[in-house]
C-alpha cells in the first residue's frame, strides 16, 4: 500500500505523524517525483535502528517540515525546487526514557549525525 501510495503520480502532499514512543510505524523512507510538500512528525524512540536512515527522494519538493530524533544517515535527492524548510531536530543526548528498565545503557549519546541533512537545505529559507 506504501508503495503504491507514493508512486501515484497525483499525490503531492505527504504527511506523516508518527508519535506513539514505542513501536515505530513508518519506513523512514518518502519517493515521488509528483510530492512537493512534505510534513514529517516522528517520535518514536524504541528502536535507534528506526533512525538509522532517512531516505527523501524527491525531485520537485517545495516544502519540507521535519520534526524527529536525528537519524544516524541521511540520503536525501532532491533538485533545487526546495524553497522552505523547517527542522525540529531532537538529540538523542536529551532522550530521557519514560522509565528505568527501559533504559539502554549501550545507547550512545552522541548517535547521530545531522550533516548530511543542513547541508542538503543550506540554501533554503
Amino acid at each position: 500500500m506504501y508503495e503504491w501510495l507514493l508512486n501515484s503520480p497525483s499525490l503531492q502532499e505527504f504527511n506523516i505523524h508518527d508519535d506513539i514512543p514505542l513501536k515505530s510505524g513508518w519506513v523512514g523512507e518518502v519517493w515521488g517525483s509528483s510530492i512537493k510538500r512534505i510534513t514529517i512528525f516522528y517520535r518514536c524512540y524504541d528502536e535507534q535502528e528506526d533512525h538509522s536512515l532517512f531516505t527523501l527522494s524527491t525531485p520537485n519538493l517545495v516544502f519540507l517540515d521535519y520534526s524527529s530524533f536525528v537519524a544516524q544517515d541521511y540520503s536525501l535527492e532532491f533538485g533545487d525546487s526546495l524553497v522552505q524548510a523547517r527542522l525540529d531536530l531532537r538529540l538523542w543526548k536529551y532522550y530521557v526514557p519514560p522509565s528505568p528498565e527501559m533504559h539502554d545503557p549501550d545507547i550512545d549519546v552522541l548517535w547521530g549525525d545531522a550533516t548530511k541533512l543542513i547541508a542538503a537545505i543550506r540554501n533554503v529559507v
